[in-house]
């Protein structure tokens, strides 16, 4: 499993990625501070495919969205959970209606939260080898 973690804040990438590790020990975790980077690296990386990738909202020189919406402009589908700070129920309701984002949570994540996801990923690598 391959998780990329994005987030402009160096400490709750360091604790999101302890968490993760605890949840998905075998998993391969790289975390990004700057969203512009970790986009050059999913377009770049014909070898990587993030089966989850964690998404900030608000971060400096590209946002959640923007993010967003340059995966969509370049084919690239992957099961995206936003985690942010932001309480914005506008931000919120973009997220359910956008077609990428498989997940809205608030800071700081909750274990429980992680548990459930990686539930979610098995079921659908289940359906999808069906």
């Amino acid at each position: 499993m391959y998780i990329l973690l994005v987030d402009d804040d160096s400490i709750n990438n360091f604790v999101n990625k302890e968490l993760l590790s605890q949840v998905y020990p075998d998993a391969n975790i790289k975390a990004f501070e700057n969203p512009m980077f970790a986009l050059s690296f999913l377009l770049e990386s014909t070898d990587v495919e993030p089966d989850l990738i964690l998404l900030d909202l608000n971060m400096p020189f590209l946002t959640g969205w923007q993010f967003l919406d340059k995966l969509k402009e370049n084919g690239l589908n992957y099961r995206v959970v936003i985690l942010t700070s932001s309480i914005n129920p506008m931000d919120k309701q973009k997220a359910e209606d956008y077609p990428l984002i498989d997940g809205f949570l608030i800071k700081p994540i909750e274990m429980e939260k992680l548990v459930e996801i990686r539930e979610e990923i098995r079921k659908n690598n289940e359906q999808t080898k069906a």
